[in-house]
């Protein structure tokens, strides 16, 4: 019977649930084994859970892995090297892990992401289409964060996985500005997250309208490219404010000035205005709030800042201990509440908001300088595919590539939050896929 599933899932069914699974990468419908607690206070990245999506990806690796069905390209043995070095690193910080158990649950998590990285990189997927679920994800998540905006509430869903946010509540993201106004979540833990979700689905959301052909599929794109930026503007992320405004000013510099583009030239104005004007309603909707982020003088933004500057405090005092070991992947905060301060409440500490700096501290100066090789072939393989600057989809995913690398300077859900963790890894493998690749046989060359 598993052999005929196995066999019905190689014909039918591993690319629908990829797309499933990218689908619904938002979705935080869990199973909490074990709820995270220190000093007896909740304690976040101590969780211990099995996600929905997570059943998904485990079924579609033994599907693969047990189909025996063969790429005819895939990323270098090299990348396999760096792949198992990272892993290698993290097993060994379990040793020195205060919480081994929560340890042993990041290492999962981190090789489910890596698990994914593989999937997507394989030749029979075609990144382009699905990059359409990405997009399809992004323009859900704008209508649940709108809404959510609007009625200044997180509804709690068991379903969707969301727990009740409402600006009244101590804790909760909030915008102090003649009172206190709530931040978009979407169905994520923190409105940071969603806002680099929805930047990253906005650069595939442009790639993908760029190389469309139907007037329909044009539609359906670019009416969500527009209703992705009018829900960036209300997550109140400055970091993603910041970088899908860099990246969407190069992406369309290129474009303008390029000779390659002219035939798409037409698509390029239509899409500039379309952004254009979702980011002016939103800036008039929102516009106290927004003077309220980008002033950055506000008691909440003002405490934001000091404890970021903080962060880094913390993670040099751990790196001088643990520089070597790390202090086990998944411990940057217990650390810092065991060793660095105890007398510090629990809602005060954070991972510091940067991955490169907490990936070192949490499995060791070896652990970072694996994953920066990682990083900088993966960013070869991107440059030298878009090497020329003549595809459209090319240049996305290269500027869509970096972007996210900005974004780990900037905070730290790339490395400690489940969905922010397979997110990050998504990005990585669709750039090796389309390295790999190039264009699918979907896509028409002509850029009508």
């Amino acid at each position: 019977m598993f052999a005929s599933f196995v066999k019905f899932l190689k014909a039918h069914g591993q690319y629908t649930i990829l797309v499933l699974v990218i689908f619904l990468l938002p979705w935080q419908a869990q199973y909490i084994f074990q709820q995270g607690s220190l000093g007896g206070e909740l304690w976040q990245y101590g969780t211990v859970s099995l996600y929905a999506v997570d059943i998904l990806i485990i079924l579609l690796c033994l599907s693969v892995v047990l189909s025996k069905r063969r790429e005819q390209r895939t990323f270098p043995a090299y990348l396999w090297f760096v792949l198992c070095a990272i892993m290698a690193a993290a097993f060994f910080s379990v040793i020195f892990a205060q919480n081994q158990l929560v340890s042993w649950y990041h290492v999962l998590v981190l090789f489910e992401g890596i698990a994914l990285f593989w999937l997507l990189s394989r030749e029979f997927f075609s990144s382009h289409s699905i990059s359409f679920a990405l997009v399809s994800a992004g323009i859900l998540q704008s209508v649940l964060a709108t809404v959510q905006f609007f009625t200044q509430k997180v509804f709690s869903s068991t379903l969707l996985g969301t727990a009740l946010h409402v600006p009244e509540q101590v804790g909760q993201s909030v915008i102090e500005a003649d009172g206190r106004f709530l931040r978009a979540y979407g169905t994520f833990q923190h409105p940071n997250l969603l806002a680099a979700f929805l930047a990253i689905c906005l650069l595939f959301g442009i790639a993908r309208y760029l190389t469309s052909r139907g007037k329909g599929e044009r539609s359906y794109i670019i009416s969500g490219i527009m209703l992705m930026t009018f829900a960036l503007v209300l997550t109140m992320s400055r970091a993603a404010w910041g970088i899908f405004g860099a990246a969407f000013v190069v992406a369309i510099a290129i474009f303008c000035l390029t000779d390659h583009f002219k035939l798409i030239r037409r698509k390029v104005y239509f899409l500039v205005i379309a952004v254009a004007l979702s980011l002016a309603a939103g800036v008039m909707m929102t516009a106290p709030l927004i003077t309220t982020r980008i002033q950055g003088e506000a008691r909440l933004e003002v405490q934001s800042t000091t404890e970021r500057l903080s962060g880094y405090q913390d993670a040099w005092k751990i790196f001088k201990d643990s520089w070597l070991h790390g202090t086990g992947i998944g411990m940057f905060t217990e650390t810092v509440h065991l060793r660095v301060d105890p007398s510090r409440p629990m809602w005060e500490v954070q991972p510091v908001h940067n991955i490169y700096v907490l990936i070192t501290d949490e499995i060791s100066i070896f652990g970072i300088v694996f994953f920066l090789l990682l990083i900088y072939e993966v960013v070869q393989m991107s440059l030298r595919k878009a090497r020329g600057f003549s595809e459209p989809w090319g240049i996305m995913v290269l500027i869509t590539l970096l972007s996210t690398l900005v974004f780990g300077l900037f905070d730290h859900y790339f490395w400690t939050l489940h969905s922010g963790v397979l997110l990050f890894w998504v990005v990585l493998g669709l750039s090796v896929s389309y390295a790999n690749k190039g264009y699918s046989q979907d896509v028409d060359k002509s850029y009508p």
